[in-house]
């Protein structure tokens, strides 16, 4: 089976605090998306200044689907987008 989109997620929470945060996508690019800047980006975001905006408008810029007999590009794109937007703010709630 081949799948329209991947995603992984790992966070590692600590004292009320994210310590490392990993995002990976896979089927939105010629290969696995993941961007170890941003997800140090990220880890200041979730413990200080929140900006949802911010995290979408970083991983935008690295998520380059294609269109292809099993999805479309920016169906692929916003889901991924979703994915980890959703996978963030799980990690808000629990600390």
């Amino acid at each position: 089976a081949l799948s329209k989109l991947s995603f992984a997620g790992l966070a590692v929470l600590e004292n009320n605090k994210i310590t490392d945060f990993r995002a990976a996508f896979g089927a939105v690019g010629p290969k696995i998306v993941r961007n170890i800047e941003s997800e140090k980006k990220v880890i200041d975001l979730i413990n200080n200044n929140y900006d949802e905006e911010n995290i979408r408008e970083m991983y935008s810029c690295l998520i380059i689907p294609i269109d292809d007999q099993r999805s479309t590009a920016a169906y692929r794109k916003e889901i991924s987008l979703r994915l980890l937007l959703e996978f963030v703010r799980t990690l808000r709630e629990e600390k």
